[in-house]
């Protein structure tokens, strides 16, 4: 049901059931009315034994149960990723190099696949293997943790990118890849997130934190103008467009003055500090099993981090800083113990044992994915 359908600024739920693990420290066993102050549940009691005044919403015996938020969205590429290839299920870079021969080519004449994760092949991505099997159609394909690329050689033409002699590109040249990937049709791009906002809200989603990489702000604003009501958002900023958001007067919490719902709020500033483990690019202070002199890149220097930090802080934005490999993490701790600033450290994969009891020190979350655990165990 959406915020159109039930309004946002309910006063009261009559008649419903509350289904939670505190349901025990109820008084009654039966239905109960919600009394609501700005959207927030402020009594509890059994149906009809407190007067209910303004707007009032039916329940009629209907379960309720906590929403739930994901916390770490990248929405586009989310929403896209039903037109795309799915490669999840690909075994080797031979495999997913078919697989996109036979693959549809989108409207824009390229052909997308994403979900590849190469560190569980037995072969390895290689620029003549993609030419061979897809020709002169530009092909992407995007690995599962967005930190690298694999492109065949029209793709680089068509994206004007220096040929990587594996047909890799990883970190920054991966992101501006994907970026340009998500931005090819914006109305294609919002009826994808409509859909999947949709199969979201069904399976009980109420919110989530958009950290796709372009101007959300300009995104969530156009897709309010055409009716978005289903769910809440924090949208981030990412470094780039850190002034861009500094002179538009953007505040972590801040609404947006077209929404009748009060759903859409500016969120962090995204700072992306590390790699990740898929992709061999997390910092870390031990070598890769399989590559002992490669311990990933920090690829935000801690002088430059904390000036973002402190720019932001500034401004009134908290942080949500991805640091997965433990020396990536070390160095977000840091930043954030000498700016003072407020915010998460997103993914989090690889703890020192002496930084663990920083969080709580310093208030910074740990905002982790527990998916990552089974998709990284190999890396």
């Amino acid at each position: 049901m959406t915020a159109a359908e039930i309004g946002v600024d309910l006063d009261a739920i009559r008649a419903v059931r509350v289904a939670t693990a505190d349901r025990r420290l109820l008084a009654v066993d039966g239905p109960v009315d919600l009394l609501l102050e700005d959207g927030r549940i402020v009594d509890i009691a059994p149906t009809g034994a407190l007067p209910l005044r303004g707007h009032v919403w039916d329940g009629d015996g209907a379960w309720i149960v906590p929403g739930l938020w994901d916390h770490h969205v990248h929405t586009v590429q989310w929403a896209l990723a039903a037109q795309r290839e799915d490669l999840s299920g690909t075994t080797g870079a031979v495999e997913a190099a078919a697989r996109m021969a036979r693959a549809a080519v989108l409207g824009d004449g390229r052909r997308v696949g994403t979900g590849f994760r190469d560190v569980r092949w037995p072969d390895r991505p290689d620029l003549a293997l993609l030419d061979e099997h897809t020709g002169e159609i530009p092909t992407y394909l995007i690995n599962a943790d967005v930190h690298s690329v694999w492109l065949n050689s029209a793709a680089f033409r068509r994206e004007g990118f220096p040929v990587a002699p594996d047909g890799v590109l990883r970190e920054e040249d991966a992101f501006e890849i994907s970026r340009r990937l998500n931005a090819a049709d914006p109305a294609i791009a919002d009826e994808a997130v409509l859909e999947a906002s949709r199969r979201a809200a069904s399976r009980g989603v109420v919110g989530l934190v958009d950290f796709d990489m372009g101007w959300n702000a300009e995104a969530w604003a156009r897709r309010l103008a055409h009716g978005f009501d289903i769910h809440r958002v924090e949208y981030a900023v990412y470094p780039h467009d850190l002034d861009r958001a500094i002179s538009a007067g953007l505040r972590t919490g801040q609404g947006m003055a077209s929404d009748p719902y009060g759903l859409v709020h500016a969120g962090p500033l995204k700072i992306i500090s590390d790699g990740s483990l898929g992709t061999r690019t997390a910092a870390c202070s031990h070598g890769y099993a399989d590559d002992p002199h490669n311990h990933g890149v920090l690829t935000v220097p801690p002088a430059e981090l904390q000036e973002l930090l402190l720019r932001a802080t500034g401004a009134g934005l908290e942080i949500a800083l991805h640091a997965i490999g433990d020396l990536a993490v070390t160095a977000a701790l840091d930043a954030y113990a000498t700016t003072g600033a407020q915010g998460t450290i997103e993914h989090a994969q690889l703890v020192g044992h002496g930084d663990l009891a920083r969080f709580g020190r310093l208030g910074v979350a740990a905002s982790v994915q527990p998916q990552h655990a089974l998709d990284d165990r190999d890396a």
